[in-house]
This record gives C-alpha cells, structure tokens and sequence, in this order.
C-alpha cells in the first residue's frame, strides 16, 4: 500500500481487502508501510559512529509460530503446477503416502483449530453454526467441540471408518473451492475468511485428493456396507 494512499470510500477496491489492515494517518490516508502492518524500520545509531537503517518484513504472518495454517505457500504452489495429480489412479495406487498427505492435512487442521476462537468467528459470520448448549466448565462450546472433533481425525483410522460408514461426507460437511460461493456456511472450514473477503476453503487440489481418497477407501466394499 503505497504512501498517501486514499483509504477512505475504497470499499469496492481488491486493492483494500480485507479492511482495517492498513496503517493510516489521521486523515484516512496510508501512510505506506509495505505489507500492511506486518512491517517496519529499525535504526540502530553508534555514539560518535554510523548509522544502519534495516526494513523488517513479515509474510505470512508470524502470529503463531508453533501453528501451521492447512493451507500453506507449499499448497497454494502445488495447486498451480501438481493439481492434476491427485486426479490419476496412479498418485493414489501408494496408499501410504496418499495418507500421510491426509494425516499431515488433519495435523494443520487441528493446529489451526487450537488458534482461533471458534465462537466469536462464529458470530461474526452470521452464526451458520449453532451454539450448542452449555456445559459446565465449557465457556466456549463450539471451539471446544471442533478441537475435540478434530483431534480424532489426527488418527486417520478414525477417520477412515466415518468415510467408509457416510461416503457422501466428504461432499456435504468440506467447502468446494467454487468461486461463486462466497457466502459463509457450516461447511468447513467454518467462520473463516479468505483474502479475498469470501468464505475460507481449501485448495482445490487439496480437495480433490480428499474426495479421491475418500472414494478409494470404499473400494472392494460390499455394496450398502
């Protein structure tokens, strides 16, 4: 966002999504820091010696350095030049290493999970989740059950059994990366908003290998099992 950048009446702009990020002055103008926020100087001056001028960059931001987002760089580069792959039987002919794609897939998920608060987002969306009842001890109950949730999907046995036993799942509780739907819903991930201000989903590569996957667990299962 460069210096002197007019932030006010620029609702309409891709240029100012997401809003409140900016560093402004008073007067509604950037005042043009580099990466929104996530950036600044530092000057270092030695008695009597020289000065050092050094920029310090954030990107992505480092918020939670012990948490990996489910959708990383890696992902994003994957998705432009791999996407295709998960599509052929042959990717998904090494079961073993197609798992631990998925597992490692859940183990970001869980992770991101445990960082966000599930029922403030919640309400900010417009609550397409419904707040459970309260339980004693549980003042959070939506965060609490999708960390407790998903925590059960890091062993990928559990996971496979619930696939095998609701084929459909896949299709009906995980956001398709379809970019007309932009308004927020239960699917996952829920209360959770890409950078172009719609609602959050996974890559479409990463999708259609949990699709592909999830179809590869019901193979040689008798029909109606």
């Amino acid at each position: 966002m460069w210096c002197g950048f007019p932030l006010a009446d620029t609702s309409d702009d891709p240029r100012t999504v997401p809003g409140g990020l900016f560093a402004n002055a008073e007067n509604g103008s950037s005042i043009g820091f580099v990466d929104d926020v996530c950036d600044g100087t530092v000057t270092v001056t030695l008695t009597g010696g020289p000065r050092a001028v050094a920029r310090i960059v954030v990107s992505p931001p480092d918020f939670a350095p012990d948490r990996r987002p489910f959708v990383s760089l890696a992902d994003g580069l994957a998705d432009r030049v791999r996407r295709a792959e998960v599509r052929s039987p042959a990717y998904l002919a090494d079961a073993r290493q197609t798992a631990l794609e998925v597992r490692d897939l859940f183990e970001r998920i869980l992770e991101t999970m445990g960082n966000i608060n599930v029922d403030v987002q919640n309400e900010t969306v417009g609550s397409p989740l419904p707040v459970p009842e309260e339980l004693t001890g549980v003042v959070l109950g939506l965060t609490e059950n999708g960390r407790r949730r998903h925590r059960r999907f890091v062993a990928l046995e559990v996971l496979e059994d619930l696939l095998r036993e609701q084929p459909d799942l896949i299709g009906r509780v995980v956001r398709e990366p379809v970019p007309a739907e932009r308004g927020f819903d239960a699917r996952m991930p829920v209360a959770m908003r890409g950078a172009d201000a719609a609602a959050l989903h996974l890559t479409r590569r990463q999708y259609d290998l949990l699709v592909a996957w999830a179809r590869s667990l019901r193979v040689d299962t008798e029909a109606g099992s």
